[in-house]
């Protein structure tokens, strides 16, 4: 059909130069050159053309980072920590350098300055370090402390330096971070002494292997590193004279490695391995502990179906016991039609509870201390949660372009869950520890996403849950019952974006049958680019000025405010 095209052109042309000369119709004739062109182009995973893609939610065009808006407002200060500066995809016209400086009410500071060395076509350095934190009045809902007021103060400082050279067939990385948090505490027991504050030193050091070429049959990453935390007043003992620092020290290695079998089915292994020593101080046993995590895998993809078939293995030996466990991993999705799919997984697996997990999960809260009766001599155990069976069953849907939809509902089976509670003594005052018991939950929710352009991006989400457990039977916990959360943001011009966040949570009733207050929070921010170089930005967390616990002990502020300039370089 092509060539007949071509020919037929070629003689259209040559009539009409007849008609407009005919005297010169026999050369003109004489002088036509037919040239065919066999149109057979090469499309690459031509197979794949008819396969449904992944559903997704809508995206907005790509737009410069600002890191002034992010889900981290002043009011909710934490020990996340610090991700890398490069990682993150930026405009091609983005500078190297970014500074990020910012005051407000109670002593709050945000900072942050960043840099990216192009030390050549193979090489790439990163380094990153800011501080940020506040020391101010806040607030002492019930149902800790006798007083109304605690006077807080919390810093957290964290560095990162991130080097990466790319070899020919795979990259190297090696990267270093360091985190420094100073906090004080909003009560006082029996074991406080004079001092009521906490200083925790964490620090790591990794490195890794990859695969440059992505398209390859067989693909992996590899990397070892080693992982350091100190937390000087552990267990509550603030007297300095009277606890030796709680020192953790973990080497973990991992390996993540796919191959292809054809297009469409892969085979994956995903593993973890954490050599943990834990020194507790003072005349506490030390720890030793190896945690593996494997997680072997086959995903497949239809054009109306995609399945994953494996299963988590972990075994965990040392600390005088070892212990096996197993959890599957499957998931399916048929899609109804295009835009519309039903899925249905069955996953778990192990959480290793190491510092920083329960330093992110809680870093107010207290480790727990058990006693070994045969010595009569105290010992802390580190107990890792295993998901057991962690079922849902949901529904996405996308029926315009820039609206999304998810229904779910599942259930989670886990041992060892931890859990942040109250606990009463018998001196009346109210500790805080870190427990862990076997728990259950039922859980079901919804969200819905809208983005219109790149003027307006919106997001709500709502999730009920009911938890089983002895230890929330009998202990106060702010585990969530009802949740809410929506935000919004829009560009009425190009140099200005204005974001709206709103969180509502309703904790579970404790054990005297009282529910905790709920969260209720408002936020705000705004940036405003006035050159290509410097932005202006300002944000505001709590407007509502409510009184509300975001950890056992920790409270929110009251109506915060940050403001400032962000400089790229």
């Amino acid at each position: 059909m092509k060539r007949l095209y071509v020919l037929t052109g070629i003689l259209l042309g040559a009539t009409t130069l007849q008609a407009q000369d005919p005297e010169k119709t026999s050369t003109q004739l004489d002088r036509t050159v037919v040239v065919e062109n066999l149109y057979n182009p090469d499309i690459m995973n031509a197979n794949k053309i008819n396969i449904m893609p992944t559903l997704e939610e809508p995206q907005v065009a790509k737009k410069q980072i600002e890191y002034a808006t992010t889900s981290h407002p002043s009011g909710q200060f934490g020990f996340a920590p610090m991700a890398s500066f490069g990682e993150t995809p930026q405009q091609a016209d983005a500078g190297r350098g970014y500074f990020r400086l910012g005051y407000g009410n109670r002593g709050n500071v945000d900072s942050r300055l960043s840099y990216r060395f192009d030390l050549g076509k193979r090489d790439v350095l990163n380094a990153n370090l800011a501080f940020r934190g506040m020391d101010g009045t806040i607030d002492l809902p019930a149902p800790i402390g006798d007083t109304e007021e605690w006077k807080a103060r919390a810093y957290h400082t964290q560095g990162n330096l991130g080097w990466a050279h790319r070899f020919n067939p795979v990259t190297l990385s090696v990267e270093a971070d360091a985190e420094n948090q100073v906090f004080n505490y909003p009560y006082t027991n029996q074991w406080t002494f004079d001092n009521t504050h906490q200083h925790n030193l964490l620090g790591s050091l990794r490195a890794s292997v990859s695969s440059n070429n992505h398209d390859a049959d067989l693909r992996f990453q590899a990397g070892t590193g080693l992982l350091y935390a100190k937390q000087k007043y552990a267990f509550g003992y603030y007297d300095e004279q009277s606890s030796e620092p709680y020192a953790e020290t973990i080497i973990r290695s991992h390996l993540q490695a796919t191959g292809d079998i054809n297009t469409r089915t892969s085979v994956h292994l995903h593993a973890r391995m954490d050599n943990i020593m834990v020194n507790p101080g003072g005349d506490y046993n030390k720890v030793s502990l190896t945690v593996v995590q494997l997680n072997p895998h086959l995903t497949s993809e239809g054009k109306w179906w995609k399945v994953r078939i494996g299963a988590h293995i972990d075994p965990l030996f040392g600390n005088g016991g070892s212990e096996f466990s197993f959890a599957p991993d499957l998931y399916g999705e048929y899609r109804l039609a295009r835009g519309y799919s039903l899925y249905l997984q069955a996953g778990g697996g192990r959480v290793v509870n190491d510092f920083r997990t329960i330093n992110r999960f809680d870093p107010y809260a207290e480790f727990p201390v058990f006693r070994d009766g045969s010595e009569g001599k105290g010992f802390y155990s580190p107990r890792h949660s295993f998901h057991q069976l962690d079922g849902l069953l949901g529904f996405k849907a996308t029926p315009l372009n820039e609206l999304s939809l998810h229904l779910y509902g599942g259930y989670r089976i886990t041992k060892e869950q931890l859990f942040s509670t109250l606990v009463p003594d018998y001196t009346n005052e109210r500790l805080c520890y870190l427990m862990h018991d076997d728990a259950n939950l039922l859980h079901a929710g919804a969200s819905v996403a809208y983005a219109w352009k790149d003027l307006l991006t919106t997001r709500a989400e709502v999730e009920w849950s009911k938890w089983e457990s002895d230890l929330t039977d009998t202990y106060s916990t702010l585990l969530p019952e009802l949740s809410l959360r929506w935000s919004a943001e829009v560009h009425p011009i190009r140099a200005l974006s204005i974001g709206l966040t709103y969180h509502y949570e309703q904790r579970c009733n404790d054990v005297a049958g009282n529910r905790p207050d709920a969260i209720n929070n408002l936020g705000v921010h705004a940036c405003y680019r006035l050159f290509h170089w410097l932005s202006l930005y300002a944000q505001g967390d709590n407007l509502l000025n409510q009184a509300y616990y975001r950890h056992i002990l920790q409270p929110a502020q009251g109506f915060n405010v940050v403001g400032g300039a962000i400089l790229e370089f």
